[in-house]
């Protein structure tokens, strides 16, 4: 049965409530990852958030934790992943929809994890997606004072920031390729957005931010219940980015929602920064 044939049926009980809508950019599972919890000599915990986790990336490129693994390895820096990863999310899933005891017992057991695994503090942590950075920078209320005390010695540092220290002393030549920036709203709220355009400026000759960037209305699982939100939200966008081929973000989510409208293949800036490093192997 063909993508327009599943749509076509969805769609159908998407209007009458039943289900969300097919979507054919969703990606498939995302592959087993090795957990490194006792690595020796780490230097960073890396915490892979639940969207990296579970889907791929696009177009067969390796997933995002194997290839943040990589730029760290090439630049000099060792990643520790939690072992128990599997059983935590930074509680936005069920904060945004008004749970907040769910999202504040999810929130808790994953401050207390990261806690153990950052030595108590002391490593800084990578989160590869910035929505799932900001939730972790303004928790939700209602945390115990223990973990408020754990959180606030916590150093979050979003895949921004990460990648543009691991290139910082870098000087290779700049890509010849020309591509698309989508800055989340959580990049927005964190003051992110200039660096992240710097960063792909040092890594590509030619990067473009749609004039009318904004607000992809994907919202987590929104775009795919209420899919005419996420058809509003990028609709100029999408006119803006015609004829260009590749599109960077830093949420997952947020890449489908692009996706969906645009037929741009978006996926995360790591894979621009690892494309970048690749000239000093190839």
């Amino acid at each position: 049965m063909g993508n327009q044939v599943v749509k076509s049926v969805s769609k159908i009980f998407n209007r009458i409530g039943l289900l969300p809508l097919w979507n054919e950019y969703l990606p498939r599972s995302a592959e087993k990852f090795t957990i490194v919890e006792n690595k020796e000599g780490a230097t960073w915990v890396y915490y892979p958030s639940c969207l990296t986790r579970v889907f791929s990336s696009s177009n067969g490129n390796s997933n995002l934790v194997n290839t943040l693994n990589t730029i760290a390895t090439r630049t000099g820096i060792s990643l520790r992943i939690p072992e128990d990863i599997h059983s935590t999310c930074c509680s936005q899933v069920f904060s945004s929809k008004g749970y907040e005891e769910a999202a504040n017992n999810i929130q808790e057991k994953t401050i207390h994890l990261i806690w153990e695994s950052s030595n108590n503090g002391v490593l800084p942590i990578l989160v590869d997606t910035s929505p799932c950075t900001y939730q972790f920078l303004h928790p939700t209320p209602g945390l115990s004072k223990v973990a408020l005390e754990k959180l606030d010695q916590l150093k979050f540092v979003d895949i921004i920031q990460f990648l543009s220290q691991c290139i910082a002393d870098k000087d290779y030549p700049a890509l010849n390729n020309k591509i698309v920036l989508h800055p989340t709203c959580s990049t927005e709220k964190m003051g992110d957005r200039k660096q992240m355009v710097s960063l792909a400026e040092k890594c590509t000759k030619e990067v473009i931010v749609p004039i009318h960037w904004g607000c992809c209305g994907f919202a987590g699982d929104r775009g795919l219940i209420v899919p005419e939100l996420n058809q509003s939200a990028t609709i100029y966008e999408a006119n803006d980015v015609q004829g260009q081929t590749s599109g960077y973000s830093t949420s997952r989510t947020c890449e489908v929602g692009m996706m969906s409208n645009t037929e741009l293949n978006y996926i995360s800036i790591a894979y621009l920064v690892k494309e970048y490093l690749d000239q000093a192997v190839n």
